[in-house]
C-alpha cells in the first residue's frame, strides 16, 4: 500500500506520510484526534471524521497529481484559466487602424476592460478635437493639436502592438 496520507494535528504539526491502513490503526489506538485533519497527497485537508478513518474505511481519493503534469489535457486547461475572451485581432486592429484613420483612440482599451487607458487615450482624443476646432477660428492652438495627436496615435499603436493582457490580466488570443 502507498504511503501518502499526511495527519496534521491540532497545533499544526504534519506526520507521514502513513498508508492508510497505519492512520486507520492509529485511530484505533487513540493515537489521532477527531478534530484533526488529514489529507491524501496534495488533496485538501479534510477532518479525520469526513474522511472516514475513524471506520475503517478509505473514501475513494483519486491519485495525487504532480504540480508538474505535462499532459495535454493539464495543459490546456492551465491554459484556458488563463486566457482572456477578448480577440487580440479586434484589439489590434481598432488600437491601430481606428487612430491612425479617424484620431479616435483608446475604443480597444474600453472593449477589453482596460478602462483607465481607454478613458485617458479618449478624453485625450476628445480635448485634441477641440483644439483643432479652436484652430480652424484661432489658428494657434493647431501648435498644439498636432503634436498631440501624433502623441496620441503613437500610444495607441505601440500599446496595442505590445499589449496582450486584457483589463483582467488574461492573455487575449488571435481566435
Amino acid at each position: 500500500m502507498e504511503r501518502n496520507w499526511t495527519y496534521r494535528d491540532a497545533s499544526g504539526t504534519e506526520y507521514g506520510p502513513y498508508t492508510w491502513d497505519e492512520l486507520v490503526r492509529y485511530a484505533r489506538e487513540n493515537r489521532i484526534d477527531p478534530e484533526c485533519l488529514v489529507r491524501c497527497g496534495t488533496q485538501p485537508w479534510m477532518s479525520t471524521t469526513d474522511a472516514g478513518v475513524f471506520e475503517g474505511t478509505p473514501r475513494p481519493q483519486a491519485p495525487p497529481t504532480s504540480p508538474f503534469d505535462n499532459s495535454k489535457d493539464a495543459i490546456d486547461a492551465a491554459n484556458s484559466a488563463h486566457r482572456s475572451p477578448h480577440n487580440r485581432l479586434l484589439y489590434l486592429l481598432l488600437g491601430i487602424l481606428l487612430p491612425l484613420i479617424t484620431g479616435l483612440a483608446g475604443i480597444n482599451n474600453l472593449l477589453v476592460g482596460r478602462t483607465g487607458h481607454g478613458l485617458t487615450q479618449l478624453m485625450l482624443c476628445l480635448f485634441n478635437f477641440v483644439l483643432i476646432l479652436l484652430g480652424f477660428l484661432i489658428g494657434v492652438t493647431f501648435c498644439l493639436a498636432l503634436p498631440l495627436g501624433a502623441g496620441i496615435v503613437l500610444w495607441s499603436v505601440i500599446e496595442a502592438a505590445t499589449n496582450d493582457r486584457d483589463g483582467e490580466g488574461r492573455t487575449m488570443v488571435f481566435s
